[in-house]
């Protein structure tokens, strides 16, 4: 995992950064806050969230190597939230946070997408 870190982290700040991307490309929660489907002014919007693969664990599609059914197993369940009308969810405020964890979150830590 800190594999992935490593390399994942330059390539999200390339890609916020591009020219022809920076004005629809956000960093939740950091630069939409927790606001249920973020979305850029007008337009398209790209959201770079942080996951975990083990919220769908048990899900990985066997004969694949562990990274890309991992990254497979992701999509599908981001597919599923969005065609159930729940995807915008899961970037709202994460249940049972004090309105301090919040302001942590946003400044400070982050948060993983689908894990409250």
């Amino acid at each position: 995992m800190g594999g992935q870190i490593l390399t994942g982290i330059p390539a999200v700040r390339e890609i916020r950064n591009h020219p022809d991307l920076a004005d629809m490309s956000k960093v939740w929660p950091f630069e939409t806050g927790f606001t249920p489907a973020p979305s850029a002014a007008g337009g398209p919007c790209i959201i770079h969230a942080e996951i975990w693969p083990g919220i769908v664990g048990d899900q990985l599609e066997a004969g694949l190597l562990r990274d890309e059914a991992q990254v497979r197993a992701m999509v599908l369940w981001a597919a599923i939230q969005d065609a159930n009308g729940n995807l915008g969810t899961q970037f709202d405020v994460p249940i049972g946070l004090n309105d301090g964890q919040v302001g942590l979150c946003i400044h400070e830590e982050g948060w993983i997408l689908g894990s409250g």
